[in-house]
């Protein structure tokens, strides 16, 4: 079983999933289609989250410190910037940690678990209205959401 929110598994947890998200390339394939900056309550946690999304998008692996340094100069808010600053090297001193394994799989049940709900939500009109095809559909979109990725070769530029 996972937990409703974020928030309940703590500050540490959410530190290593950022963490994850910034070293560990396998991990943000996964996770790139169900994850979202909203599961996460901190800005500077958000603002990570966002740019790692989009970073991926782009580039198709986590964007390296210096990058991140030369984006977080163009926020005009200096107060999340420092956030930012903190937020990157708690996370970087948790890249170690032994408990990342765990913790890439919870965080990544937590984020299917959020997708079917999103689903379920989502289906109540489409049940009101019998569309039964579309609610299989976003049900199975569900499903599929957040598994391995990393079938086949991956050809390395």
């Amino acid at each position: 079983m996972t937990l409703q929110s974020i928030e309940q598994y703590g500050i540490s947890f959410q530190t290593k999933v950022v963490s994850a998200l910034l070293t560990d390339k396998p991990f943000v394939q996964n996770v790139n289609d169900i994850l979202t900056e909203d599961y996460f309550p901190n800005s500077a946690q958000k603002w990570i989250v966002n740019e790692v999304l989009k970073y991926y998008s782009k580039y198709h692996c986590p964007p390296t410190m210096d990058v991140l340094k030369v984006e977080m100069k163009k926020l005009d808010n200096e107060v999340l910037q420092l956030s930012i600053k903190e937020q990157l090297k708690e996370a970087y001193r948790s890249s170690d940690e032994s408990d990342l394994t765990y913790i890439k799989q919870e965080f990544t049940n937590f984020c299917k678990n959020q997708q079917l709900k999103k689903a379920l939500l989502n289906s109540v009109d489409l049940l009101k209205a019998g569309d039964y095809d579309s609610i299989r559909m976003l049900v199975d979109g569900a499903l599929r959401a957040g598994q391995d990725k990393n079938i086949g070769h991956e050809r390395s530029e």
